[in-house]
């Protein structure tokens, strides 16, 4: 109905659209992991959107700070996640004039900005990240919301291994079915590695589930589709096999299992580290597996 409303507001139709709105919405909390991927956060945008079309901006403003109070919370999906900054950004084009006034302190050295600008961003020196403080004052009249982002490159993957709601299990194997121990594989052996996933059966069905398989660089990925070996992904809905990983996504009914075989070579000598596999249903973060990962070595 509020998208509805939403078509009526841009060709003009208002009454039409306040009809639509006079719909009651209650915002009760639910996540989809399916179909349309909804989420009450998601629906709030829908609403947030319909709202900033009938330049209704009041009631729209204080449904901005509920949904930025949620995205600043927990784990959200893509999709509630761009609806929300779609809606926003919408608000954030049609409100223009007001002037941003704040200042920020980092270890002591502060700046002053004045900005009409809707984002404002500041790179923190490198000197400045092992440690320290940073400070934000805001001296006008609309709210600030602040993101802090941190990125780099991770000295060694350190998950653990783990499961929620997932069980999941990795072998490896030669190529004629016996169990390896990877710790020291022979330069130019093929092997495989089998992933085994399985639903215990105390929750409904999972869907759009992604598997991540990152490979160390001392081995190569096979890639049976090149022979026209389609057996091995007989199990996914699709997969993804790129130089370095295999992105593999399936869904689980209760109590199914289904099994996933990467045919791969120890093709360079040396030591490298073989990051841990971690699979999920990528719309519900309650549920995962993780298998941690370890160092390996390619011998002559």
């Amino acid at each position: 109905a509020w998208k509805l409303a939403s078509a009526y507001a841009v060709i003009g139709r208002k009454n039409a659209a306040s009809e639509l709105m006079e719909k009651v919405v209650e915002f009760t909390p639910y996540r989809e992991m399916g179909y349309c991927y909804g989420s009450d956060v998601r629906d709030r945008a829908i609403v947030l959107e319909t709202l900033i079309y009938m330049e209704k901006y009041d009631e729209a403003g204080k449904l901005v700070e509920e949904i930025a109070n949620e995205l600043s919370n927990g784990w959200h999906s893509t999709q509630t996640i761009a609806y929300s900054l779609i809606a926003i950004e919408k608000l954030l084009g049609d409100v223009t004039g007001d002037v941003f006034e704040f200042s920020y302190t980092i270890n002591g050295s502060s700046v002053e900005v004045s900005s009409e600008h809707p984002i404002y961003t500041h790179t923190i020196e490198e000197s400045d990240i092992d440690a320290g403080t940073i400070t934000i004052n805001n001296y006008g009249n609309q709210p600030l919301f602040v993101n802090y982002t941190q990125s780099g490159i991770p000295s060694e993957n350190t998950l653990m291994s783990s499961q929620k709601g997932l069980q999941m299990t990795v072998e490896y194997v030669d190529i004629d079915g016996n169990l390896l121990t990877i710790d020291k594989l022979q330069q130019g052996q093929d092997f495989k590695a089998i992933v085994t996933v399985t639903h215990p059966g105390r929750r409904s069905d999972y869907k759009e589930i992604a598997l991540n398989q990152i490979f160390p660089s001392g081995w190569q990925i096979l890639n049976s589709r090149v022979s026209n070996d389609y057996t091995a992904t007989s199990n996914v809905d699709f997969q993804d096999i790129r130089d370095d990983r295999v992105l593999s996504y399936f869904s689980l009914d209760r109590f199914e299992s289904k099994r996933i075989e990467i045919s791969l070579n120890a093709t360079f000598l040396g030591e490298y580290y073989l990051p841990a596999i971690y699979c999920a249903p990528m719309y519900d973060e309650s549920v995962s597996a993780t298998i941690a990962g370890q160092w390996i070595e390619v011998i002559k």
